[in-house]
Formats: structure tokens, sequence, C-alpha cells
């Protein structure tokens, strides 16, 4: 149920802007072949209109005003769509696609997974299916009937044309009320180069209610920018908006106000859909195993003085693009403890402390006052019990997308305090979402004060129900 370019959609929710920077389709000049349609041009500017949905999450954006213009108007749109006797839809199926499945190794297959686990409690038949699975040799089908959900997984070793073709026939198959892509460049290309996916993605969807959740986008953005990732951006981005423009979806989230303001930046309207974490919440503390595991790999033995050591407590890994200035803040944290009389000891889970690009082996050498132990890779429900036996979460993520980090947001789920520097180079935007704002504390003036007096933990198990609801309740105001 595309919208029109030429006119102006029926639906009051709607209304049309213009889009900038969208790679206009190139034919090729043989006019036949696979690519006759493919947006080539990086530097064409096309005038494009989309969709954009005016609720209250999400403002209207007229052409001459600024995005957040005219609330009142776009609220009362959608009272008096209601008043007109169109009510509210009722969602019964949901496809959720993604790049891959395999269970704790995908993030964002882990969070379609829970996403459609909580849309099934909220009574919603979910089908999950991913287009590029690199751990099935051939499609695999696995149902849970008691989380009302179905997962198809698409191999990776099969051809672009033949996973399509097979998405489009399952997606017609179930007949779904809407469809929402899942959206990371690399879970559909090595590089992130989206070229054969413009072209055969488009078709799958049309004629769908296309919600689309943008996790990720190009490479070379913000502090993070370097010249090999300018480059690798510059190539990702025409196909990116190329896509979203040839999809026309009727929704378009992130997970974060700096990426908002980025896609707004191009064009592109979106609302902020807060991340959950793909680890669920419990209350174990499991101190004997994670002691014992911090003892066995070089660590002090914290059964004996727990009293002494603030445990600050790292999950997932470190990438050296993210530039972390990790080590003034450890020194800092070194000074702080000394006045407290406390000693530091920095314990990861996961994968931080593996491969040649490790910053563990450094930072024991130029900080030899501080302990680096890493315990390895654990199940979700250890990863539960190490953050609730922590005192206070580092996260290496630039402050300025730390809401798409699924670490940072399993810590704040448990009420731990995320200490983040670096990055900060979008102060005026919000770091995280409602209510875990005051739980992100960077390394200034308030970090000493903060550190010596934290605050009770408060656990929100809820959270990823509550993202559902939020989801579902923006499909429903959308499909009016």
């Amino acid at each position: 149920m595309g919208a029109k370019l030429a006119s102006r959609p029926a639906d009051p929710s709607y209304q049309f802007y213009q889009c900038h920077r969208f790679a206009e389709p190139v034919k090729n000049p043989r006019g036949t072949g696979r690519n006759r349609h493919l947006g080539l041009a990086m530097d064409i500017e096309f005038q494009a209109a989309v969709p954009v949905l005016r609720n209250d999450n999400i403002a209207a954006h007229p052409l001459g005003r600024g995005r957040n213009a005219a609330p009142h108007q776009m609220r009362r749109s959608f009272q008096q769509g209601l008043r007109k006797g169109q009510g509210n839809p009722t969602i019964r199926r949901i496809v959720l696609i993604c790049g891959g499945l395999d269970e704790g190794r995908n993030g964002v297959g882990d969070y379609c997974r829970r996403l459609g686990a909580a849309l099934g409690k909220l009574g919603l038949e979910c089908f999950l299916l991913a287009m590029n699975d690199p751990s099935v040799d051939v499609e695999t089908v696995t149902e849970d009937p008691a989380a009302a959900m179905k997962l198809v997984q698409l191999s990776a070793r099969v051809s672009l044309r033949t996973r399509y073709a097979r998405a489009a026939a399952l997606i017609a198959e179930w007949r779904p009320d809407w469809t929402s892509l899942q959206f990371v460049p690399y879970s559909f290309h090595p590089k992130g180069l989206l070229l054969g996916d413009m072209h055969w993605f488009p078709p799958t969807v049309r004629g769908r209610k296309l919600h689309v959740m943008m996790h990720e986008l190009w490479a070379g953005y913000g502090s993070t920018r370097t010249a090999k990732l300018a480059v690798l951006g510059a190539m990702q981005r025409p196909f990116i908006l190329g896509l979203l423009h040839r999809m026309r979806p009727r929704l378009i989230d992130t997970t974060n106000h700096y990426y908002q303001q980025l896609l707004t930046s191009r064009g592109i309207e979106a609302g902020v859909l807060p991340l959950f974490s793909n680890i669920p919440v419990t209350t174990e503390t499991g101190e004997g195993w994670i002691y014992d595991a911090v003892q066995q790999n070089g660590g002090p033995d914290l059964k004996q003085d727990r009293e002494r050591w603030w445990v600050f407590g790292m999950f997932g890994k470190v990438a050296r693009e993210w530039d972390w200035p990790a080590e003034p803040l450890l020194a800092r944290l070194v000074e702080i403890g000394a006045r407290a009389r406390r000693k530091i000891i920095v314990v990861s889970a996961g994968h931080a402390e593996s491969g040649a690009a490790s910053p563990f082996g450094p930072w024991r050498e130029r900080l030899p006052h501080t302990r680096f132990v890493a315990i390895g890779p654990r199940s979700p429900n250890e990863i539960s019990q190490f953050l609730n036996s922590v005192d206070f979460g580092l996260s290496p993520y630039p402050l300025f997308v730390l809401g798409k980090s699924g670490s940072a947001a399993a810590m704040l789920e448990h009420g731990l305090p995320v200490i983040a520097s670096g990055g900060d180079i979008a102060p005026h935007l919000p770091v995280v979402s409602a209510p875990f704002e005051t739980l992100v504390w960077r390394n200034d003036s308030r970090l000493e004060a903060r550190i010596n007096a934290p605050a009770k933990r408060l656990y929100r198990p809820e959270r990823c129900a509550e993202v559902a609801q939020m989801l579902l309740q923006q499909l429903e105001r959308s499909a009016i």
C-alpha cells in the first residue's frame, strides 16, 4: 500500500514533504540486465515525496518549518480521524525481517526474538524471517507455539534472487498486517553495500504496510569518522537512502536521537523507538561463581575483602574505531578510589579480551594500580547475575550513539549506573531515553560525588514489553 508520489494520500495522519539526497535511479544504457534500475548516481539530487507519520511521537515536517512545528495540528488531525469513525485497526500478524537469527551470536536477531515474544504476549502472531543467515546451509524453520512465533532462516549461501523470491512467497502466505524491517546494512552485505538488495527488496514488500527500524546507518559519521570509514560511508549511503525511497515505508524509527537528526538532515523523518536489552533482567547476584571466575582469571579474592574494592563491569566488545579515551577515565577512577580508600578492578564479561586488538594488555602496562580481569562469554542469565554483582558499569560507546548500545541498555535495565566518556559531540540531544537519563554518568565534575553516593538500584524488567507496546501503538495509529 505504498503512497503515490504524485498526489496527497487520503489518510489525514500523513503528509508529504520533500526528500533530498536520494540517489536517482539510473537505467542501464542497454536497457536490460538485473541492474538496469539501480540507483547508482551518488551525487545526483532527487526530489521525492515520502509519507511521514504525524502523531504525538513524530512531529510534522512541512516545507520551510522546523521538525517539531505545529504539534497541536498533528494531534488534532489524529483526533479528527478517530471522530470520523475510522477507529483503531486490529493488528493480528506481523513479520519481523532481519539478517540472521543465530541465537546468541546475532544482536539484532536476538532483539527480534525478544520483540516477537513480547508482541505475542500482546496477542499478535509473529513471523521472524532471516534473509541472509550464515549459520544455516539450507532453509530452516522453527516454531515456538508458546510465544506464537514462527522463525524461518534463509541461508546466506543461496543466491539473492532465490532468497528474495522465497521471502516474497512466505510473506504472501503469511498475509501479515504489517512488515517490519530491522535494518543493519552489514546484516545483508559484509561491507554494507546493498547493491543487490536495493534491487530485490522493494518488490518483496510491495503492497505491504512497512515499518523500518534503523539500528545502524552508514559508516563514517560523528567522532568515529576516519578517512577509511568516510569513503565506505559515501559508498553505503546512496544505496541505503535509495532502498528507503524504493520501499516506501509508512513508518521509520531509529534507536537514538543522533541517528534521528542525521536522517532528518537527509530528508527522512524518523521517530525514536528506545532500544531494549537482549539480556532478561533477574535479581540474582551469582556472586559465588563470579568471584571464583575472577580469581581463576588472575584477579583478587573478592570473597575475602569485597568492601575494599569497587568493581567496574564491562559487557561486550571494545571497537577500535570508537576511539574510547579510556586511560584518562581509568586513571581518574584510581584517584577517586584512593581518596575513598577503595581499590579499582575492571571485570569484563563477553568478547572484549579476545583478539590481538584487545585493550586489556596495554591497560595493564600503563595502569598498574588497576586490576583488569576478563571472565569471557557467558549465558544471558549469567550476564544478568554479573550486572547485579558489580558496582558500576563502563561503556566504551561514544556518548552520541550510546542509545544504540545493547550492552548499555542491559546495564541500565539492571539499574546499574553507566560511566561513559568520549564522543560527546551532541550535548543538546538526549543520550538515552526516559527513564534512564540519570543513570548515564559523564567523566565530569559530578562523577566523584556520584560514585561515593550511588542511588538505590531500580530494576526495569518490563522494558522490552514497554517498547513492544510503543511499537504496536505506532503501527495502529499509522494504519488509520
